[in-house]
């Protein structure tokens, strides 16, 4: 008999048309699950996005009519995670003004570290600025851990909210980036905050 760790839970979905292409967000009634960009899914991992796919019931409704956003019912986190996107790329030095989405973390947390490491970039970083690997490591608890920081920015479900861009190298480089276009989508995302931000 399956346990508690195997319930399934409604997601609901909507998509939120950037310059960077749709991105589509799914959530439950606590929070944001992930974001993909059209179609695609930006965890790496199949287990997550298998679960993903079994959860999506009915909620999709038929929106292409709207350019900017659809809204497939009246999940909060979605529409407050649309209004906070429409900022971001509007002018990100007032992302502040504007109230965070609530992530739902519910499926990583056999991976407390990446979860930890998640909620610390969220926290700590500001647009504009950059900060390390090691750094990071640092800053949730464990500076060894710098291998386990990429890969909590690989398996970031929720790109752009949890700002796994900022994270360079040391050497300042930019380093690796899993979503979308990788480092060119990285570089766009710096360099739209920097002409904001600094």
């Amino acid at each position: 008999m399956a346990g508690a760790a195997c319930q399934k839970f409604a997601l609901d979905r909507a998509h939120f048309d950037s310059v960077l292409g749709r991105i589509v967000i799914y959530a439950d009634v606590s929070g944001i699950v992930k974001l993909e960009h059209d179609g695609h899914s930006t965890a790496n991992g199949a287990k997550i996005n298998d679960e993903l796919t079994d959860e999506v019931q009915g909620n999709n409704n038929n929106c292409e009519e709207s350019r900017t956003a659809c809204v497939g019912s009246r999940n909060q986190h979605i529409e407050a995670c649309i209004l906070w996107l429409r900022q971001y790329f509007e002018d990100p030095s007032r992302i502040k003004d504007v109230k965070q989405p609530v992530l739902s973390t519910r499926l990583h947390q056999s991976r407390p570290f990446l979860v930890k490491v998640w909620q610390i970039l969220r926290e700590k970083s500001k647009p504009g600025e950059s900060i390390s690997y090691g750094k990071l490591a640092l800053l949730a608890g464990n500076p060894k851990a710098g291998r386990s920081v990429g890969l909590a920015m690989r398996r970031n479900p929720f790109p752009i909210i949890v700002p796994c861009h900022r994270v360079i190298k040391a050497n300042a480089r930019l380093g690796n980036y899993s979503w979308l276009n990788g480092t060119e989508t990285k570089k766009w995302l710096l360099d739209h905050e920097k002409e904001f931000c600094q």
